[in-house]
């Protein structure tokens, strides 16, 4: 929208605030009709116009041109820089709106491991073209770390001290919040992260079982009651259990095909063995999955390089 400012014909003053198109076509009627003796006091000031608005007021400047009137604008070269400036501001505008799109994180952690202090961490990116890329990186300094920055879209990066993985973290927008002591490694804060460490969670509960299962076995050992039947009664529970937690990795990496925890997951599974490997579970997964899930680049790659294993069960 853009508004025409004083429009003088001869003594006659009339105030033209335009708020509309079809206000700017009525004023147009209005110049055309004018009289040819006032054709030489026929200005306009502009202000706030775009470019597109101002091409719709060529009728005007050729009447000008047409009656010999002076310039419409007090000064011809004004009007042209201002709409020089409009091109360059454009693109510095579109520019703003794009980096206002970029997913700006910032994870704030604590780490109480007297080992990490002084450490360097980073987030590394285990997935890209050709080798893990570095994301981003920063100091424990007193048991505190942060990392600022911004990507083009959430990712799935893992935290690394030195060559050593820690967790999995989405790079995505907001406060992400990680703790690491002896007992765990907790993060909170972010769509994308709390579903994931929800997820986590509950196959943490399920493994849980797994261990105590052995526990219950080995404690047989040292009793001398570890027969057969304990054996095979404790392996069918083993069974069932991991059957669960096959389950729940499964619909978890289907339930987010189309955001990065899908793929972020999905490669995380591969990475359970030494070389790439396309496993029932993961054949199951990649089989159902939309084209876009595919077609990312990561996933693509890894199963490209799993397509010459296969891993019967």
């Amino acid at each position: 929208m853009f508004c025409v400012g004083d429009v003088f014909t001869g003594k006659v003053k009339e105030k033209a605030s335009l708020q509309s198109l079809s206000t700017v076509k009525k004023k147009r009627k209005q110049f055309t009709k004018s009289p040819p003796n006032l054709k030489n006091n026929l200005f306009l000031i502009f202000e706030d116009y775009s470019i597109a608005e101002v091409s719709n007021l060529k009728p005007i400047f050729a009447y000008k041109k047409a009656h010999g009137a002076p310039s419409v604008y007090p000064n011809a070269s004004m009007m042209k820089l201002k709409v020089h400036i409009l091109s360059l501001i454009a693109p510095l505008m579109a520019m703003v709106l794009l980096s206002s799109c970029a997913e700006q994180y910032n994870i704030a952690g604590n780490a109480s491991l007297p080992k990490l202090n002084g450490q360097m961490l980073y987030l590394q990116d285990n997935f890209a073209a050709e080798r893990p890329r570095v994301m981003d990186s920063c100091l424990v300094v007193h048991g505190e770390f942060q990392f600022l920055g911004e990507v083009d879209t959430a990712m799935f990066v893992q935290l690394y001290v030195g060559n050593e993985s820690v967790l999995p973290v989405v790079l995505e927008s907001g406060t992400v919040k990680i703790t690491v002591d002896n007992a765990s490694q907790q993060v909170r804060g972010g769509k994308y992260n709390d579903r994931l460490y929800k997820f986590f969670r509950k196959r943490e509960q399920l493994q849980n079982q797994l261990w105590e299962l052995d526990q219950q076995y080995y404690s047989h050992l040292n009793r001398g009651t570890a027969t057969k039947e304990v054996y095979n009664n404790l392996k069918k529970q083993g069974i069932k259990i991991m059957g669960k937690i096959d389950a729940l990795e499964t619909k978890f990496v289907m339930d987010n095909y189309d955001n990065p925890l899908g793929p972020g997951m999905f490669l995380m599974l591969g990475e359970a063995y030494p070389v790439p490997v396309m496993t029932e579970q993961l054949r199951k997964i990649y089989d159902s999955a939309p084209p876009s899930f595919k077609k990312n680049p990561r996933v693509a790659r890894f199963v490209n390089h799993a397509q010459r294993f296969t891993f019967p069960l």
